[in-house]
């Protein structure tokens, strides 16, 4: 299992890496734009791929937690109704894209990043749960 995930891992990060599409862009929103997203699809699935730990000290509100480090990722979002609107954030961007990448290639349509990640929607003084 270790093995495969790792190879997708680096699969992943090979195509992106060095990918000549631009596609990607078009789903990547500014928080304002992303905010907007929730509010307007509120059947909208939030993803936060950051660590658990980076999780509890602050995420959106009713975001789910799944660590796109963690090498169980991949099975986790086999998990996942493929077939729904999916809105990725971490801290800053980067691990957003690479999720977002996986999931592209698990077979998910409808995929949407949050640019700057959770720093800039903090910074923006949208809303911000707690893990209790």
């Amino acid at each position: 299992m270790k093995k495969n995930f790792f190879h997708v891992l680096t699969c992943t990060v090979f195509a992106f890496l060095f990918s000549c599409s631009n596609s990607n862009s078009q789903n990547v929103l500014e928080p304002k734009a992303f905010k907007q997203k929730t509010e307007q699809q509120p059947e909208a699935v939030v993803v936060d791929v950051r660590t658990p730990a980076e999780f509890a000290e602050g995420h959106l509100p009713g975001a789910l937690n799944i660590d796109v480090k963690n090498e169980a990722f991949a099975d986790k979002i086999q998990e996942l109704d493929s077939t729904k609107i999916y809105l990725l954030y971490c801290r800053s961007g980067s691990r957003t894209q690479l999720a977002a990448q996986i999931m592209k290639q698990a077979g998910f349509k409808s995929i949407f990043g949050m640019k700057g990640g959770f720093s800039d929607w903090e910074e923006a003084g949208y809303p911000v749960e707690k893990k209790d």
